[in-house]
């Protein structure tokens, strides 16, 4: 599986398999904090009506200003996960 960033968008994928593009709309706090845009077919898997999310790896920036943490007990770690395991993603 490779990863990458592309102005702005982080896309998984493995070549020739499917990809998953979401958009990075800004970063704040030295990076720690990303805030993305989840592309309408993600948000309908997710049963989402939101489609902007502020996320960080960061525990003490989650727990202080509750953003959303992106550990592997999030709804869309679990959701990447999950998506990059598939037969289709060859995972």
């Amino acid at each position: 599986m490779n990863s990458l960033l592309v102005k702005n968008t982080v896309v998984l994928s493995y070549p020739e398999c499917s990809s998953i593009a979401i958009d990075i709309v800004e970063t704040s706090h030295s990076d720690a904090l990303w805030h993305i845009r989840l592309p309408e077919n993600i948000q309908q898997d997710l049963n989402s009506k939101r489609s902007r999310y502020e996320v960080t790896l960061d525990r003490q920036l989650a727990a202080a200003v509750r953003y959303h943490m992106l550990d592997l007990d999030s709804f869309l770690m679990q959701y990447l996960l999950e998506k990059a395991k598939a037969y289709d993603f060859m995972g």
